[in-house]
């Protein structure tokens, strides 16, 4: 098997390398970050939290776990491995850093580690993956022990500068200044957004006016200092789900909070043919970067 260590962790504090001694993460300057017996680490310190339990809670974890464990979301990983094998193709032996930013339950790098292992058995893999929710991240730590799990934020990612080959980040929200600092100069960037279409029947039924899903385009204005390498955009239509198979797509997404809980019922008691999914995959790469 082609995994190794994740090796390139970074103190969330000063940005120093932190050194693993056991149970124990720490920096020259002496932060110590201890790694819970679950085998995530926390590198999210006090003063970097707005709320005591900051993102999701584990009813939004529980329900998107459930969800993509149907196997409906599966074509995205899927377009993101095709993407790739032409790329890691030409250099099979060069070492693989990847960080799946906001990773949530962990569903999304578990497959890319499993697809990249099976596709390239000879390329070296190393995989981080944090969140904001330690409730994710304690879903996470239970669904792969050889990937490494941080519970950490966008805006102090805990990685070493210019380090990671490829980063993605899955209906998340972006830090473009703190995604360029810690991508190499040649790293990738993978921003996975819901399309115009994306769960247009559900939608429908929650609200009287239907906006466009956002962002389902790149706008390259909010990433100054990369470029666009390509966007790939996929359509299923998902079939067959089961009651609570659509209980839990919407409890995943941002349209619980934002429906009123009587359209949400009501969009409950619907039968529904088909739910289409609408994918869109901005792949970026940092700009004139030496």
């Amino acid at each position: 098997m082609s995994v190794i260590p994740f090796d390139r962790f970074a103190c969330p504090i000063d940005l120093s390398s932190l050194t693993q001694t056991n149970t124990v993460f720490s920096c020259a300057q002496k932060h110590s970050f201890d790694q819970s017996q679950k085998g995530y680490v926390n590198l999210l310190p006090v003063q970097f939290k707005k709320t005591k339990d900051p993102g999701d809670n584990q009813e939004m974890v529980l329900a998107r776990k459930s969800f993509l464990e149907t196997g409906q979301y599966h074509f995205i990983m899927d377009t993101i491995i095709d993407f790739l094998s032409g790329i890691v193709s030409s250099h099979p032996s060069e070492p693989i850093y990847c960080v799946d930013a906001g990773c949530g339950e962990g569903y999304y790098l578990d497959r890319f580690q499993n697809l990249f292992v099976r596709q390239f058995p000879n390329t070296p893999l190393a995989c981080l993956g944090y969140d904001i929710s330690k409730e994710a991240i304690k879903k996470a730590s239970a669904r792969s022990k050889t990937i490494h799990w941080a519970v950490a934020t966008n805006a102090h990612i805990p990685v070493l500068s210019q380090s990671v080959d490829y980063l993605f980040c899955f209906f998340g929200f972006p830090v473009p200044s703190e995604f360029y600092r810690i991508l190499k100069k040649d790293g990738l960037l993978f921003l996975v957004d819901p399309g115009e279409k994306h769960l247009l029947e559900i939608r429908k039924k929650l609200y009287l006016k239907i906006k466009k899903e956002t962002p389902y385009h790149l706008n390259m204005d909010k990433f100054p200092q990369f470029k666009h390498i390509k966007t790939i955009s996929r359509i299923k239509q998902m079939e067959l789900l089961s009651d609570t198979d659509l209980f839990n797509l919407i409890a995943m997404t941002p349209h619980i909070h934002r429906a009123s809980a009587e359209k949400i019922q009501t969009t409950l008691r619907c039968s529904f043919p088909s739910i289409t999914a609408d994918i869109r995959i901005n792949v970026l790469s940092p700009a004139d970067k030496s």
